[in-house]
């Protein structure tokens, strides 16, 4: 059941609430032909970010994942309502991310809003990689976007290139202050700055550009990017256009690992188990 917190239009919506991993396409298709759904969705999504235990503490089919299908739904639609509002997270607390979303869809689906907006919000995006209180891992979802731009929105590619130029500068100039563990951005820290560097690296390798090798090399011959983070041997400037997973694919890989994790659980209380001592009598 939907929380009475939220006032729907469509009371189709409450499916969000009553189902897991299994999705089918008639499902995505009837949402998504609904009108009034974005805003619905949005209610859902605004809900979940003022609340994340409340939802991260729920059952799967019981509205642990309406976040998820939310936004998902969103990201179909393209819709620039959400992609305000997934600025306001990235910005916010981490952990708020995490609980809602996962490791994963971070990691791996949160870009494609970042880069199918970078184009409208492009100098807010980069405005963000400079703001020392943004969590690194936020700064990633955001950096990969940018990066990915360059091959889903090419018109923003030259931005894009002296945009992460000049940032790629600003810690070969900061380089000695880092190694005195003293921050680049203010309300940061040296090790998370250093965190944020070596994973960007990464991320301005795929876009392939040339002219940013060379400042790639000097942060790593000056020792800024943590080859434990990100290895060098992955900073070969190949252009790597990322794919934008269809929503049933999205729902296929979180249910998969959902599975390996319950499997996990499942084999570690087996192994407490069989290595308990017998009580004696």
């Amino acid at each position: 059941m939907i929380p009475k917190e939220i006032q729907v239009k469509n009371k189709a919506v409450e499916k969000l609430f009553t189902t897991g991993y299994d999705v089918s396409p008639k499902m995505i298709e009837d949402l998504l032909n609904m009108e009034g759904i974005e805003e619905d969705l949005l209610r859902i999504l605004q809900d979940a970010a003022s609340r994340p235990r409340f939802y991260a503490d729920l059952p799967l089919d019981g509205g642990r994942l309406a976040p998820v299908h939310a936004i998902l739904l969103l990201r179909q639609m393209h819709s620039d309502h959400a992609t305000q509002l997934i600025m306001e997270l990235l910005r916010g607390d981490a952990y708020t991310m995490e609980l809602l979303f996962g490791d994963t869809f971070m990691l791996e689906e949160m870009w494609p809003f970042i880069t199918f907006s970078a184009k409208k919000h492009f100098q807010t995006y980069v405005d963000m990689l400079y703001q020392g209180d943004i969590d690194p891992f936020s700064k990633l979802a955001v950096s990969s976007g940018l990066a990915q731009a360059v091959f889903y929105e090419p018109s923003v590619a030259k931005q894009v290139e002296n945009a992460f130029r000049e940032l790629l500068e600003l810690f070969i100039e900061n380089a000695d202050a880092l190694k005195n563990e003293e921050a680049v951005f203010e309300g940061s820290d040296a090790d998370s700055d250093i965190e944020f560097i070596s994973n960007f690296a990464l991320d301005v390798s795929d876009t392939g550009f040339e002219s940013l090798r060379p400042l790639v090399e000097e942060l790593l011959d000056l020792q800024i990017i943590d080859t434990d983070i990100v290895d060098e041997v992955d900073l070969d400037f190949k252009a790597r256009k990322k794919e934008i997973h269809p929503i049933l694919k999205v729902y296929e890989t979180f249910r998969l690992e959902n599975e390996s994790e319950i499997e996990k659980a499942t084999d570690s209380n087996e192994k407490i188990k069989k290595g308990k001592p017998t009580d004696e009598a």
